[in-house]
């Protein structure tokens, strides 16, 4: 994702205009911690394919859990900046 450099004038707008918090969020664009945080989610996501295959059915309980775990997680996080 690429970062956006603001003013202090164009963040005080943003803040302004923006009807809530999510907005907010969605216009300034995620912390470098969570985008971070984000490209770790997705390697997890990768290897846990690439472990047991793309059939969910034959995965592990634990690994079903994790995968779940950290889609929602990824999911939240695309819902909010992307």
């Amino acid at each position: 994702m690429k970062k956006q450099t603001f003013t202090v004038d164009q963040l005080l707008t943003a803040i302004r205009k923006a009807e809530s918090l999510d907005e907010l969020k969605y216009m300034v664009g995620p912390s470098d911690e969570n985008e971070a945080l984000s490209g770790q989610r997705l390697a997890r996501i990768d290897r846990l394919f690439n472990s047991y295959g793309s059939d969910m059915s034959t995965w592990p309980w634990h690994a079903r859990d994790t995968y779940e775990r950290l889609n929602n997680e990824q999911r939240d996080f695309e819902n909010t900046y992307c």
